[in-house]
């Protein structure tokens, strides 16, 4: 054995640790989550979503706009992001993915409109997700 034969494990640690996220643990399917503005006009759809793990910020979007993010579920926990909204006077927070949305799309579109969220995925027609609470 050389002098170097201890520092394979760690060199091979460094680089693991150093990669890119290609693919998610153990196969699972990469999400991304969509929200976009869908109000007539011109009026601004402020959006704040985050995680028990990560804080995505506070986003802006215009009419038309959207805003995405990817990430990898939790293998041995619950994934769970959570988003508020703010339009004048109207406000709303909601889970925009858990289980149950997992369950059905790897895509998730979230459309804002005047009546509520609306969720699609798979080519299907939205459907309303959740609404103003005020």
């Amino acid at each position: 054995m050389g002098m170097y034969d201890g520092m394979i494990p760690i060199f091979l640690f460094i680089i693991l640790v150093n990669r890119p996220l290609q693919a998610c643990f153990l196969g699972s399917t990469k999400r991304t989550v969509h929200i976009s503005n869908g109000f007539p006009g011109n009026p601004t759809l402020s959006v704040h979503c985050y995680s028990g793990n990560d804080d995505l910020g506070n986003h802006s979007l215009n009419n038309t706009d959207e805003y995405n993010w990817s990430f990898c579920p939790l293998f041995f926990a619950q994934t769970v992001f959570h988003c508020d909204f703010k339009r004048a006077n109207k406000e709303a927070h909601f889970e925009v993915y858990n289980d149950r949305v997992g369950d059905k799309c790897a895509n998730c579109f979230f459309l804002a409109l005047e009546d509520g969220f609306y969720l699609s995925y798979k080519n299907k027609d939205p459907a309303v997700y959740a609404t103003w609470s005020n």
